[in-house]
């Protein structure tokens, strides 16, 4: 469900905007990433109501990592 309105998201509010999966080369991962022109928005789904520094830790890294990011969302 959430994938669905991440897909309609990136396609009809982003101009371009297209929906991906990361997964750096060290096995660490990010669950949706939306790239447009040279812009990323990245999302990591948690199903907890009480998120820790633990659970965003790979996004931290990836917004780190990745000049291009404008913004990491936990969900």
């Amino acid at each position: 469900m959430l994938f669905l309105n991440l897909q309609a998201y990136s396609e009809l509010i982003i101009p371009k905007g297209k929906l991906y999966y990361y997964r750096s080369i060290s096995g660490k991962e990010v669950d949706f990433i939306i790239e447009w022109g040279r812009k990323i928005l990245a999302f990591e789904i948690k199903h907890t109501e009480n998120p820790t520094m633990k659970d965003i830790k790979n996004l931290l890294d990836f917004i780190k990592e990745s000049p291009n990011s404008v913004r990491g969302v936990l969900i």
